[in-house]
């Protein structure tokens, strides 16, 4: 019980919300320049590879998310069925 709450606690950090916040501003200065195609063709591999990063990064807060959620909904769940 001690690693799900350690996880729910790192998730719901306001540290972790604005790393996520911070990742989707760069990402969406990365969009933003990846419509000049000089700039584009110019580091197209380095433009892969950082979206590839950030598509992982954005998978990563999901499954976490939804881990921590459906092991809260699970315990209100238990609490209503009980009480």
């Amino acid at each position: 019980m001690a690693s799900t709450e350690k996880l729910r606690k790192f998730v719901m950090d306001t540290k972790f919300n604005k790393f996520i916040t911070t990742i989707i501003i760069f990402n969406a200065i990365l969009i933003g320049l990846e419509t000049y195609p000089a700039i584009y063709q110019q580091f197209y591999t380095y433009f892969v590879v950082i979206d590839l990063i950030i598509l992982a990064i954005f998978t990563i807060e999901v499954v976490l998310k939804i881990i921590v959620l459906k092991i809260f909904l699970q315990m209100v769940g238990i609490y209503l069925i009980l009480s």
